[in-house]
């Protein structure tokens, strides 16, 4: 009866830790003119994939999904596979499209901007633990 409250106590302040943290750091300069090498770009690919391939949370919910597509679709190989293909499809685009969108953001984010922006996820962050440990403390 102890672990629950115990957790709740150790996240909340590990959230306010970390919102601490993000506030007050500051955000790596940006070249604008900074391109990454094609040799660097295979290693990230090759890092991410295994990374993912490695993660158990990433094989827990792929086995999560194929369980229950198994049943929704009463072990149907078409259905499934159909499904499978449009999920992965959709994540592929979805992956593809952020890189590519990405290149136009540069020009927006200088360090200013990203300053601004820890500053409000730090908060962010704090209050989130705070919320967390007033709900405990008071119910």
């Amino acid at each position: 009866a102890w672990v629950q409250p115990t957790l709740t106590v150790a996240g909340s302040l590990v959230l306010c830790a970390f919102g601490v943290g993000v506030f007050f750091s500051k955000p790596r300069t940006i070249e604008s003119k900074e391109t990454i090498p094609s040799a660097s770009l295979a290693a990230a690919f090759s890092k991410g994939f295994v990374v993912n391939a490695i993660n158990p949370f990433v094989l827990t919910f792929w086995l999560g999904c194929m369980s229950l597509a198994n049943a929704r679709f009463n072990g149907s190989f078409a259905s499934i596979s159909l499904f499978f293909s449009g999920t992965l499809t959709v994540i592929f685009l979805s992956d593809v499209s952020k890189a590519y969108f990405a290149s136009f953001l540069r020009k927006w984010i200088h360090t200013h901007r990203l300053q601004v922006f820890h500053r409000i996820t730090g908060l962010f962050l704090i209050a989130s633990g705070l919320y967390l440990l007033g709900k405990h403390l008071l119910f």
